[in-house]
């Protein structure tokens, strides 16, 4: 019985040596704050898991919506002065899924049917400025540490097929805390406003959702239950518009010519008052 404690012990003090040589040797420049991930590790991975995205899913020709895509990318990004990103790469999925999701290295895919769901581009700017979001408050890399730990390191870079599903699952599928949501909102809410699109859109692309969905919401990232999606209706709808200047942006969008934008304007409106 003693020997067996004895071995034990050995066992789970070896265990307690090798992880203190991964974290010291493995990733000696590791910064807590960022999830135990220098830069460079950081960018390894990113390459990675897109690569792997891109051969799960397949990316389509979407001639139609790249210069939109494009339009809002340079809008909103022009207006984050500290951005942690360099630049944001956006892909189309083909996938009738109402949704999109945001990865490491400032990449942001857009399922077809989320950009077929739109009625007007400044819906979809409100998705990516939530996607951007959680991408500056680094969500996505603490996410996939405190999800899988060490092994995506470990795993992930050495092909572990049932490791990669996981993390394409939870990329895609899973919600974020209830405090990274809201991070998230916030963020995109005012990065809208400093924009000159109005922060409403983000609660009309709620209320799509909700609508769409039939209140039976799957895991789609970006209308998880926590918080809910009546607070967050609400909170965009309440937002500060007292020094808000919109801007036509003119972006160019399939099926939106700029003569109806009196119309859209009073449907955002009607949804206002429904509120």
């Amino acid at each position: 019985m003693k020997r067996k404690l004895f071995r034990d012990a050995l066992i789970l003090l070896a265990t307690f040596g090798l992880v203190w040589l991964v974290l010291t040797l493995v990733l000696p420049e590791r910064d807590v704050e960022k999830g135990w991930l220098s830069e460079d590790q950081e960018e390894k991975l990113s390459e990675f898991i897109i690569n792997i995205i891109e051969q799960q899913f397949k990316v389509i020709d979407s001639t139609e919506y790249d210069e939109g895509l494009d339009s809002i990318v340079a809008i909103l990004h022009r207006q984050m002065e500290s951005s942690k990103q360099k630049e944001y790469k956006v892909k189309v999925l083909g996938n009738s899924e109402i949704n999109a999701f945001a990865t490491l290295g400032g990449r942001i895919y857009f399922f077809k049917g989320m950009l077929e769901m739109a009625e007007r581009p400044e819906e979809i700017a409100a998705v990516m400025a939530h996607e951007m979001g959680h991408i500056e408050h680094d969500h996505v890399i603490r996410r996939l540490i405190s999800e899988f730990g060490i092994t995506v390191l470990l795993g992930i870079s050495t092909g572990d097929t049932l490791l990669i599903k996981e993390v394409i699952k939870m990329l895609s599928k899973s919600a974020f805390s209830r405090k990274q949501e809201r991070e998230a909102d916030d963020f995109a809410l005012n990065l809208l406003h400093d924009s000159g699109i109005s922060p409403r859109n983000l609660g009309t692309l709620f209320r799509k959702l909700q609508e769409a969905y039939d209140s039976n919401i799957p895991n789609v990232t970006i209308i998880s239950s926590h918080p809910s999606v009546e607070e967050r209706i609400k909170k965009s709808f309440e937002y500060d518009m007292e020094d808000f200047s919109e801007v036509n942006h003119f972006i160019p969008w399939p099926g939106v010519t700029y003569e109806q934008e009196d119309e859209e304007s009073i449907e955002v409106e009607a949804i206002d008052s429904e509120l």
